[in-house]
Formats: structure tokens, sequence, C-alpha cells
């Protein structure tokens, strides 16, 4: 069901920008997980080694900052929503052998179940970002450009 809701949102948001923003590149291109996945003994252990904020409302920062500490952490951006409210909502989070770990979620709404949709923007897209911009931020449209529309 939250697969279906993030896709419709997108293609809704492509209509609306004629098809220029980032929105056909990511229905084209995107990934869809569903609540963040259990870790196995090994991944909380590389979790642990990294040190990474859960400050809410800072999702791209975490996310952003726990793939640079530990690569195999991938950065995903893209949408995400709870079940029970059907908006999708922009967000940036990590995945790890297919298992979302999202570090902005781990002290609120635990036991809400939520599908993420989104783009991997490789490490080193993500670094170079940060070290241009010296800061951590929304880079989904600024990957889909670099790629021009391919996956």
């Amino acid at each position: 069901m939250g697969e279906k809701l993030i896709k419709q949102y997108l293609q809704e948001f492509n209509k609306l920008s004629k098809g220029k923003g980032h929105y056909g590149y990511a229905l084209k291109c995107g990934n869809s997980f569903s609540s963040p996945g259990k870790l196995t003994p090994n991944e909380k252990k590389l979790l642990k080694k990294c040190r990474y904020s859960t400050k809410s409302r800072e999702c791209y920062y975490n996310s952003q900052m726990l793939n640079i500490c530990n690569p195999k952490f991938k950065y995903y951006e893209g949408w995400y929503l709870f079940e029970d409210i059907p908006i999708p909502l922009e967000h940036g989070f990590n995945v790890i052998n297919g298992k979302v770990v999202d570090t902005t979620q781990f002290t609120e709404r635990k036991s809400r179940k939520r599908n993420y949709f989104g783009i991997n923007i490789p490490s080193k897209f993500v670094r170079k970002n940060m070290e241009e911009t010296e800061m951590a931020e929304a880079m989904l449209y600024k990957y889909a450009r670099s790629k021009k529309g391919k996956c």
C-alpha cells in the first residue's frame, strides 16, 4: 500500500513539474523498502563504530554522515510514510544489506510501520556535495540531473 501511495504522489508531482523535476527519475530508478529491518550483530557493531546523530528533522545530515563514516550504510534519498498517515515525506536514510537504517527515526515512533522509497546516491557524490556546499542538504535533484535520466 505504501509504495503505491508514494508512486502516485511522485506521478502527480512529475505531471505538475512537466517532467522537469526529479520525480520522473525517482519513479524510474527508485527502490522501495518497508519498515527498518532487524540488524545482525555484525551490522549493529558497524553502526556503533560510527558516531552519528539521531537528531529529529536532520535526516540528511544524520544519514549522510553515517554513509561517510562507513559506505556500507548506503545513502538513500527519497520519501517515507507511516502506515497510518498516507502522506509521503521527503527523507534521507541509509540501507545496509537491503535493510533500512533510519537514524533519525531511531528515537521516535519505533513501533509504527513505515514505507520508504528512494534513490541510492553514491558515497563519492555525497562527499563531493558536502565538500562543495560545506553542508548536508537534500541532493536528489542535483544527483538526478547529473545522471541525465540514466539509472
